[in-house]
């Protein structure tokens, strides 16, 4: 993984990530249906801010992703939510 900036698309992967990283808690208290987003960053990974989100836009169209952000590239959390929140934006 080194310093690249990773993006888990794949569902079941960035669920099981969310999971491993203690995670999947938070991104299931998402209420209802309708665009809501939720995001949250494991900040203790030595190398990276490990970034997991879940949608939930109706209950067949809902998922999961998940972020490496290097830690060399984006030196504080605020650096790391403020880029993915640049990308989600704009992504």
């Amino acid at each position: 993984m080194a310093d690249d900036a990773i993006f888990i698309q794949d569902n079941e992967i960035a669920k099981e990530i969310a999971v491993y990283f203690g995670l999947a808690n938070q991104l299931n208290e998402i209420p209802g249906e309708g665009g809501r987003f939720a995001l949250y960053i494991f900040e203790t990974h030595p190398t990276h801010w490990v970034c997991c989100g879940r949608w939930v836009e109706t209950e067949e169209d809902n998922g999961y992703a998940a972020w490496f952000l290097p830690k060399s590239e984006d030196k504080t959390v605020e650096a790391a939510r403020a880029r993915l929140e640049k990308t989600l934006k704009f992504g």
